[in-house]
């Protein structure tokens, strides 16, 4: 009482500031009154919190802010609250002052960084601003005195500045006028590899001016903070590397902090290997800047850059990416380096050595969907460029995974303000070839993104043909010569200017002794040059390369190229049967410095074990030499080299899973084949790329008719089977047929083989098939099943009760599914079942006390009802499980509507709406969706007949078919309140219908009460029967909340005709079954009809 007096008091005082604009801005019924969500109301707090707007005046979002929040209040909601905004203002402050020492507005950066010291207290980022903002100002005197007052304020809370204000505070000592902030990357100590000259060898780069300056433009446009994707086609050979080489070169002569980022795509392992590209992106930036560096994947300027940033990389990964560690991102290299690292804070160093100690390769979070990891990606990349403007490059796209491609796709939706700019290179004429007999996947991207960026692709072979002459009068010009025009003329006749085979054939012009250096060291043509005796195409000088080499080097090469485009010389050396180092002599000396063929790409370590790696200077070199290999040779190579990367990965070959299944595959050894793809598709699984696994997977199943029927064969298809269920399941949805179809295979294995532990698994996908489709009958009889296994195995008894109690429960058995559930929550132990949120999609005591929040409201127990609800929001907050969240949402929106609380419904429809489209879960979207758009409905909103039918149509076109019974009830209502009394009487027949036919109970006494409703205004005599039925319904369910409602109509339905006392005792009784003091909006109005 004392709550509702002060609310009282404080609407009269809003309605005595505001009395003639009230209704604009508060909404307000019999049981609720708020702040109206669609009213033009300006708020600070709104303002502070923000996504901040490209080129926006900072200072305004930092200036609402006017101090803590109700200083002196300590009430359990004001301290979070505070904090949290405390936190925004701090976060605005520090992008507030970088903005401002960007643009070197040292005088502006003194007053607002004081403003934020007396506003925030002891922010260190504050006082190293202000100490650079006084140096360049010439005062150095203040600066060092504002150090001073840092370690003053620091003090008060036992702590001492950080590394970087120390180095700061020398550096100003010492009068160095670059100082380290917001212009310039601190490099700290640099490590070994990065400590020698820059020396990497330059790609020939010629007459490619346009295509530069287009990429130019929108390198310069990504910069001013409008995000750009662009595409650069080209066959092989033509020129994207060097092109896109050339370009970030250049930037990073005018942009000092330009980050630079490759990932590559394996013409080898192709679309199987899930993100390959983008994990090398991550690489380049914090997991392993070494590695990368050595594959020359980035030059040293670039890994310099890289080195200087990792503090702000690790960061953003560590606070919006770490779901990524241990799938996307290993952070084993930089854990063993970041003590080097004198830029970085001590609790950042401590907290990368703790992932890095946690993690372990593809495990790391697997419950996340795709959706939910693509966001991390973005979220990651974002708070990297929002420090630090970064440039992706992505090389032979034409090769890239359904994931990777998806997530680049996703991406550019992102970075529209943000200063990234993602470069694609692909080949035209591998995209043109499609993909499985289908359009290739790359093509709808493209059109997707040209829709957004307008023209984006950059066509090499589209240059005009005087460019392609020019390139090769500058590739002859590049070193000093006395050819004339007559062979710069057969040349360029000869090449047509192509890249690759006009650099390979002058080679083959010099292998040959037609090109020689005369006395003076210029390049000279002998006579005995004949045109006519030269090979016309570019296959055909790689041959005359090819053929020069002695027989032991070829056959180095021909064994290399079975690994791939790359390998490493401890694979190679064990099939060719030479010592590691005298094969490294080889490789090194002869096949790279000498034949120009391979190029070294740098080592890394394994089980402590050095890997040296090297790679075809082209994938023609590669594949030509490859192919000079008969069928023979390739089968025994392939089989060779599979063993050789087994022995030398160990427990580790996991991570070369694709790869192995490729070479077994290949060789025809299919149960090393099956095993391997087995472990590529469940590793695919666990990073939401569940596309790639389902190939991987069938894959698998196809290699299958290689082995002889019997045991073994059985229980390889079993565990292919039920890995490609739960894929399906993930990208077709629980109700599709090809799901059934799996998990009935399964099961069908399982009783072939014997107690095999699968059975459980299988089952339960089959019951999550059934249940999802409405087949109740089906679903019942396989929740018995999984609880006679169950019996058996103890651990699986909770998802057993789960299983029967969700059943039971839209089957209308109330009191049975309470039991189940209860029982479930009774056996839920975190450390023994926190593996089944992956394993079986939801959390398990998630989706119990969710159901159970539904029984108990059935069952006459409001209150205790709302406790199970919040209990289990609440812990699927806290698991940060998006698909139990989400799951927990609509439940929750459908028991809040059930209960006739409206206002209540939306704002849990629309969070479960938000976390479903972000995370990709279509189901509980379009549930949202009906409970959202049923209650605007009944709110009179008449927008939310539109919702509610999309959302029915969601619901239905994924196969679905549970619950359909109570959304059709909930659309009946909306049409009969908006006046179509016809359409909501057919809709109602088809709900009772569907009732009926399914089973799906748990609504039927609603649904018969509201035709009783459709009646009673033109025949009350149809509408008692109705309201009878629903009685019977409700009684036999023993659903006391649903018994209420009905006798409360039939009760006023009575007295209307003059008939009062008639139910009034039966309401009486079941009234009094209800806790007193409970508030509902039924029992508010069986009490008034009582109390009448």
């Amino acid at each position: 009482s004392s709550a509702r007096n002060n609310l009282r008091q404080a609407l009269w005082r809003i309605r005595s500031s505001i009395e003639d604009e009230l209704h604009q801005y508060v909404t307000s019924d019999r049981f609720h009154v708020g702040r109206d969500p669609e009213a033009e109301i300006w708020l600070d707090v709104d303002t502070l919190l923000e996504e901040l707007e490209e080129n926006a005046p900072v200072d305004e979002w930092v200036a609402v802010y006017k101090g803590e929040l109700l200083p002196g209040f300590y009430d359990e909601w004001v301290v979070p609250e505070r904090e949290r905004l405390r936190i925004a203002f701090e976060k605005r402050g520090e992008q507030l002052l970088t903005h401002l020492e960007r643009r070197k507005l040292w005088s502006d950066l003194l007053d607002w960084g004081e403003n934020l010291l007396a506003q925030a207290g002891a922010l260190e980022p504050a006082y190293r601003a202000i100490m650079r903002a006084h140096f360049e100002m010439g005062d150095s005197a203040r600066a060092v005195g504002t150090y001073q007052r840092c370690v003053e304020a620091l003090a008060d809370y036992g702590v001492e500045p950080a590394v970087e204000t120390k180095q700061l505070l020398e550096r100003i000592s010492r009068g160095e006028r670059e100082l380290p902030g917001a212009g310039l990357l601190p490099e700290g100590e640099l490590p070994a590899f990065l400590k020698g000259p820059l020396q990497e060898e330059r790609l020939p780069f010629f007459a490619r001016d346009r295509e530069l300056s287009r990429l130019n433009e929108l390198l310069e446009t990504a910069l001013g903070g409008a995000g750009q994707v662009a595409f650069i086609a080209g066959e092989a050979g033509s020129g994207k590397t060097a092109l896109l080489r050339e370009l970030t070169n250049r930037a990073h002569t005018n942009h000092k902090d330009l980050l630079v980022a490759r990932g590559d795509c394996n013409a080898v392992t192709g679309p199987g290997d899930p993100y390959l590209p983008f994990r090398d992106v991550f690489g380049c930036v914090m997991s392993d800047i070494e590695s990368r560096w050595s594959r020359g994947l980035l030059t040293t300027a670039e890994a310099r850059k890289s080195w200087g940033a990792l503090p702000i990389s690790a960061r953003s990964l560590l606070e919006h990416g770490p779901d990524l560690v241990g799938s996307l991102v290993s952070l084993t290299w930089l854990a063993s380096v970041a003590p080097l690292h004198d830029s970085m804070d001590e609790d950042l160093k401590r907290e990368i050595e703790r992932y890095a100690k946690t993690e372990t390769f593809g495990e790391s979070r697997a419950d996340r969907l795709q959706s939910g990891l693509f966001d991390e990606c973005a979220e990651v990349f974002a708070g990297i460029a929002a420090e630090l403007p970064l440039v992706i490059v992505l090389d032979d796209f034409q090769w890239a995974d359904l994931g990777s491609l998806d997530l680049l796709f996703h991406l550019s939706r992102r970075i529209e303000r943000l200063p990234i700019l993602v470069l694609c290179a692909y080949r035209p004429d591998e995209v043109a070839m499609g993909r499985d007999g289908a359009a290739h996947p790359l093509t709808k991207v493209m059109g997707e993104l040209k829709s957004d960026f307008g023209e984006i692709e950059i066509d090499l072979s589209m240059a005009p043909q005087d460019e392609d002459r020019i390139f090769v009068d500058a590739l002859i010009n590049s070193e000093p010569n006395e050819l004339d025009e007559a062979f710069r003329s057969a040349l360029f006749e000869q090449t047509g200017g192509h890249p690759l085979f006009t650099i390979e054939l002058l080679r083959e012009l010099e292998g040959r002794g037609n090109l020689v250096k005369d006395s003076v060291g210029r390049w000279t043509q002998t006579a005995s040059l004949d045109w006519g005796n030269l090979p016309a195409r570019v296959e055909g000088v790689i041959e005359e390369r090819v053929g020069r080499l002695e027989p032991r080097l070829l056959e180095v090469l021909s064994v290399a190229s079975v690994e791939g485009e790359t390998f490493t010389a401890e694979v190679v050396a064990p099939v060719v049967g030479v010592d590691e180092r005298v094969l490294i002599r080889a490789l090194s000396q002869e096949l790279d410095k000498r034949h120009r063929l391979i190029v070294a790409k740098g080592t890394r370590r394994l089980n402590g074990r050095r890997l040296s790696l090297y790679s075809f200077r082209h994938r023609l070199f590669q594949r030509h030499i490859y192919n000079r290999l008969d069928a023979a040779e390739k089968t025994y190579l392939h089989e060779a080299i599979g063993k050789s990367l087994e022995r030398l990965y160990g427990e580790q070959s996991g991570e070369v899973a694709v790869q192995l299944a490729r070479h077994f595959t290949e060789s025809g050894d299919s149960v090393l084949a099956i095993r391997y793809l087995q472990q590529a598709g469940e590793q695919a699984r666990r990073v939401s790329a569940n596309a790639e696994a389902v190939s991987h997977l069938r894959q698998g199943l196809l290699l299958l008719g290689d082995l002889p029927k019997g045991r073994i064969r059985d229980e390889y298809e079993l565990a292919l089977t039920i890995s490609l269920g739960a894929a399906l399941t993930a990208t077709k949805g629980y109700a599709a047929p090809e799901v059934e179809a799996a998990f009935d295979r399964a099961r069908k294995l399982c009783g072939r083989i014997g107690d095999a532990p699968q059975l459980f698994p299988a089952l339960w996908g089959l019951w999550s098939f059934h249940i999802v489709r409405a087949s109740h009958s089906a679903s019942l009889e396989l929740g018995r099943q999984l609880r006679k296994i169950a019996g058996r195995k103890p651990g699986l008894s909770l998802e057993a009760h789960r299983a029967l109690g969700s059943t039971l429960l839209y089957m209308g058995r109330i009191r049975q599914a309470r039991r189940h559930l209860e029982k479930g929550i009774e056996l839920y132990d975190p450390r023994r079942h926190s593996g089944h949120t992956y394993h079986y999609g939801q959390n398990p005591l998630v989706s119990c006390m969710s159901s159970l929040a539904l029984a108990l409201w059935a069952l006459g127990h409001p209150e205790p009802s709302l406790e199970s609800k919040n209990r289990a929001l609440s812990f699927a907050e806290a698991i940060d499980h998006p698909h139990s969240l989400a799951y927990a949402l609509v439940l929750s929106s459908v028991l809040h509507y059930s209960r006739r609380e409206w206002s209540e419904v939306l704002p849990l429809a629309e969070k479960a709406i938000a976390i479903s489209d972000r995370h990709g879960f279509p189901l509980w979207s379009a549930v949202g969706r009906i409970a959202r758009g049923a209650a605007l409905s009944k709110l009179g909103d008449e927008s939310g007949r539109a919702v509610l039918a999309e959302g029915l149509e969601g619901w239905q076109s994924n196969g679905a078919g549970l619950g359909l019974p109570t959304y059709l009830g909930m659309l009946s209502e909306a049409q009969f309140d908006w006046g179509n009394g016809a359409a909501a009487m057919e809709t109602i027949n088809r709900a009772l219908r569907l009732a009926d036919e399914t089973r799906e109970l748990i609504g039927k006494p609603e649904l018969l009460r509201l035709k009783g409703e459709f009646f009673r205004s033109e025949s009350p005599e149809n509408a008692d029967d109705y309201f009878k039925r629903s009685l019977r319904s409700a009684r036999a369910q023993r659903s006391n909340s649903m018994e209420l409602r009905t006798l409360t109509v039939l009760c006023r339905n009575r007295t209307e005709r003059g008939q009062r006392h008639t139910y009034r005792d039966a309401l009486h009784k079941v009234y009094s079954r209800f806790d007193p003091g409970v508030r509902t909006p039924d029992l508010e109005e069986a009490r008034e009809l009582l109390q009448a």
